[in-house]
């Protein structure tokens, strides 16, 4: 198999997929698609890097994450 290399591209500096720092308590998201077991490593993480505590729970075809501390 071999490879197209692709030079100058520049590397993206936007690492985080979820608002977890942007949130306040009682704010929410939807992410439509995802399970939550599928989840869970992204809240743990972000609960972990001091984001605060969230709850998430499987809503209409996807997951709604709650910031709830």
């Amino acid at each position: 198999m071999a490879f197209k290399l692709e030079r100058d591209k520049p590397i993206p500096t936007d690492r985080v997929k979820y608002p977890w720092r942007d949130m306040k308590v009682g704010d929410s998201f939807f992410v439509p698609g995802m399970a939550v077991s599928a989840i869970a490593g992204s809240v743990s993480g972000a609960s972990s890097r001091g984001a605060g505590k969230f709850r998430c729970r499987a809503e209409n075809g996807g997951v709604r994450i709650w910031k709830i501390a």
